[in-house]
């Protein structure tokens, strides 16, 4: 919880109208579980109407990444004139720790807001027209000094108080005896804040709190689209039959089919019997020739034949159109009735008349009993995921867990490895041999940069005191590069050698009897298709008394 009150600077004079600034100074002290919080932490002030509920008036004000020592918490807040008019008034604060991580956390309660910030208007009132300033009171006497009592352990800093407003200075009383410290009493009110003491020692730093409750988690995102459907079950046992429904009226009549052809012409019957001859008149004279007689009379007609027997029947032709009735012939004797022609093809069926309008459904019968369930179908395939849902605020910093078990170390990498010589080594010998510690393993067709640091001493001066080199322990590396220098402990000079790029190529330094003196090296070296060792060689040179290689001298060697 956040502990803390507030304090505003009075302004001079008991009649100002308009202040110097709005602004009020508050300060509190911020703890977790009991313990003065030490870090960064993000603050936000806002002004109420109501100890616990009621409505915020003027900005919410921030104080991001505040530094807070032993949970001093000090800043000054500005919420404008307009919102102190009278009425009670009630901070708000919200506190987040650490800085920048998780949710706000509102303390409770609200801190009410002292009548000090009213001051700077004297409640609104209007400002009467000054009277004249009094006479200053005479001095007053000093008072006799007390005796200065024992100075007490510094107590630990108190929460600062309101200041109150500057009263008229009165007379100074003698001081009294300064007490014995008793023992601490409970907080009383907070009175007017005496001038500040010096900084006590800061100290130690609370642990950490422990981290807070989990947050409540996000909500769901929206459910997936729906995945397609099973295959449907088996069909169950059919209900009764429903009472049938009221015929629907009947369609239009489709159009006729076309006319079968006419059958074919029945054979013609078969010509009747000539009639007998008259008798013959007898000749007259030949006359003139006279004018032609009428015509005779045309002999009656012989006797119908029987009528033949009825072709078939040809196909329908197509009906023509129908002329106009003639007038109603006598009607002739029944012939007999021919053998039935053929059937003619049966016509174009016609266009379905349109569908009578539905009758009104019947009334639904029972319930017919429940089929077995069909198998399970075949489930579905799972819809597309669902947007995600928006993620949920932040909860506080949970509590730690333990710490885990420490992993197994990991293979080396491929950086440097540095070879350290651990003891001197000396020789008198003249021709260059194995540094007994300062040797690299090198694998085969590789590359590598290497850095030599070689401390020595010799024994007399005889102008050639050292000589060393770098070569392979099989055979000439495929190819060796490097550059030295040299240095004697007394001087500050610095002798730069030829680069050498040959195998095993010696470099010799002349340094006084009894100097120590050290040489740099640097180059790269690749190795061929055999494994072997990349090793420093060295020896004392013609006449020297000897030459010693000292301890902490070192070879450092990469891989590429």
């Amino acid at each position: 919880m956040l502990a803390g009150v507030s304090a505003v600077m009075p302004l001079s004079g008991a009649y100002a109208q308009t202040p110097s600034t709005t602004s009020f100074t508050y300060q509190g002290r911020l703890a977790q579980a009991g313990a003065p919080i030490t870090g960064s932490v993000d603050l936000r002030f806002s002004l109420w109407t109501d100890p616990s509920l009621g409505m915020p008036l003027g900005p919410t004000l921030a104080l991001n990444a505040q530094t807070v020592n032993r949970g001093l918490v000090q800043t000054s807040l500005d919420f404008g004139a307009a919102n102190f008019v009278g009425d009670g008034r009630w901070l708000q604060i919200e506190v987040r720790y650490p800085a920048g991580v998780g949710a706000f956390v509102t303390l409770n309660p609200r801190q009410a807001i002292t009548p000090a910030p009213y001051a700077l208007y004297a409640l609104n009132s209007a400002a009467g027209s000054q009277g004249p300033i009094g006479p200053i009171g005479p001095q007053g006497l000093q008072g006799i000094a007390g005796t200065t009592g024992n100075t007490g352990a510094q107590g630990l800093q108190g929460l600062i108080g309101l200041t109150g407003a500057t009263g008229l200075p009165g007379l100074q009383g003698a001081t009294g005896a300064a007490g014995s410290n008793g023992t601490n009493g409970l907080d009383g009110a907070t009175g007017a804040a005496g001038s500040t003491g010096s900084q006590g020692a800061t100290g130690a730093a609370g642990s950490n709190g422990t981290n807070g409750l989990d947050g409540a988690t996000g909500a769901a995102g929206p459910t997936g689209s729906q995945g397609a459907a099973g295959a449907a079950g088996m069909d169950g046992a059919t209900g009764a039959q429903g009472a049938a429904g009221n015929n629907g009226a009947t369609g239009l009549t489709g159009a006729a089919g076309a006319a079968g052809m006419d059958g074919a012409t029945g054979a013609a019957g078969s010509t009747g019997s000539q009639g007998a001859t008259g008798a013959a008149g007898s000749n007259g004279s030949n006359g003139l020739d006279g004018a032609t007689g009428a015509a005779g009379s045309t002999g009656s007609q012989g006797a119908a034949g029987a009528a033949g027997m009825d072709g078939a029947t040809g196909a329908q032709g197509a009906t023509g159109n129908t002329g106009a009735a003639g007038m109603d012939g006598a009607t002739g004797a029944q012939g007999a009735t021919g053998n039935a022609g053929s059937t003619g093809l049966t016509g174009a069926t016609g266009a379905t008349g349109a569908t009578g309008a539905t009758g009104a459904a019947g009334s639904t019968g029972s319930q017919g009993a429940t089929g077995l369930t069909g198998a399970a179908g075949a489930a579905g395939a799972t819809g597309a995921q669902g947007l995600q849902g928006a993620t949920g605020t932040t909860g506080a910093q949970g509590i730690q867990g333990a710490t885990g078990a420490t992993g197994a170390t990991g293979a080396t990498g491929s950086g440097h490895t540095l070879i350290r010589k651990t003891a001197d080594e000396s020789t008198t010998a003249t021709t260059v041999q194995d540094d007994n510690q300062l040797f690299f393993a090198m694998a085969a067709n590789t590359t590598y940069e290497f850095e030599g640091f070689i401390v020595f001493t010799v024994g007399n001066n005889n102008n050639v005191d050292f000589k060393y080199t770098f070569t392979g322990s099989v055979g000439a590396p495929t190819s060796i590069f490097w550059t030295a220098s040299d240095q004697v402990s007394t001087s500050a000079t610095v002798l730069n050698r030829v680069p050498v790029t040959a195998n095993a190529t010696t470099v010799t330094v002349d340094v006084a009897t009894g100097e120590t003196a050290v040489v740099r090296v640097r180059g790269y070296v690749q190795n061929g298709a055999a494994a072997q060792n990349l090793k420093l060689q060295w020896s004392a040179s013609g006449g020297s008394l000897g030459v010693t290689v000292k301890s902490q001298s070192f070879l450092k060697v990469g891989g590429f």
